[in-house]
């Protein structure tokens, strides 16, 4: 009986440092699960290309929905047009497009920003109240430049 209950003691001291262990490993299992579904998410949106528009911002949740104090919710329209494939996941996708100075002074020059950020709290009413940056792609979009086939 002796031993049972010495045994017993020494399992559940050793119990609590690796039942951290454990809980650690679990959160940054779910942190790497995010970016990775966010990377993927920003190369996705990147190849709609030819189905956005070249010049207008374009977001997956309306601006309403989105927290006041999210600096890019001034960038996104009032309302959701055109393909949402992001309806009901737990990220917003952002798209902004913003006019940018050539180098060689041309004209036409368009910076494209993909954006996606984790929804980390959400009211019961369906408006977000606290997103996680997680990706940022930036790629540039020229006249006369065309991408696949």
């Amino acid at each position: 009986m002796v031993e049972l209950t010495v045994t017993i003691a020494l399992v559940g001291v050793l119990a609590i440092p690796v039942s951290g262990l454990v809980m650690n490993h679990l959160q940054a299992s779910l942190k790497t699960d995010d970016s990775i579904a966010a990377a993927n998410l920003a190369r996705y949106e990147q190849e709609l290309f030819e189905r956005r528009s070249l010049t207008a911002n374009w977001c997956s949740a309306p601006r309403s929905r989105l927290p006041a104090a999210d600096p890019d919710r001034a960038s996104c329209p009032t309302t959701v047009t055109g393909i949402n494939p992001y309806a009901g996941l737990p990220f917003v996708v952002y798209r902004i497009n913003t006019a940018q100075t050539a180098t060689d002074g041309s004209t036409g020059l368009r910076r494209i920003s993909v954006k996606v950020k984790a929804i980390r709290r959400q009211a019961t009413s369906g408006n977000i109240t606290a997103l996680e940056p997680l990706v940022t792609v930036v790629t540039y979009l020229g006249p006369g430049v065309r991408f696949g086939t």
